[in-house]
């Protein structure tokens, strides 16, 4: 699926955040399942983001990398959490595939 297909919602798992909130994650493509549902999240990406549907599939694939990135470095999410829902989302795979490849291989070597 593609960026644009889809809502990323999520609450950040910091102490500022109310501790029955705090840490929710999803990933969904059904937007009507995710209207009805996005009051639990704090933040709503993806679809809705102009960027989500560049032409360019650069600016897609930065736009994935940098939500990534905040998601687990800015508001504490576990990274093999968004990594695993990230590789759902095409341009993130494809951008990443072979950096992927090139860490499974060297984790094997080192085995």
């Amino acid at each position: 699926m593609n960026i644009s297909e889809v809502l990323v919602m999520w609450t950040p798992d910091t102490a500022k955040e109310p501790a029955g909130t705090r840490g929710n994650f999803a990933v969904v493509r059904d937007h009507r399942y995710a209207r009805a549902g996005v009051e639990k999240f704090k933040f709503v990406s993806g679809a809705v983001d102009p960027r989500s549907g560049d032409s360019r599939f650069s600016v897609r694939a930065e736009f994935v990398a940098e939500l990534a990135c905040t998601l687990v470095e800015r508001d504490r999410l576990p990274a093999p959490l968004v990594l695993e829902a990230m590789l759902g989302i095409s341009e993130f795979a494809e951008a990443f595939r072979q950096q992927l490849e090139d860490a499974r291989l060297a984790r094997m070597g080192a085995r």
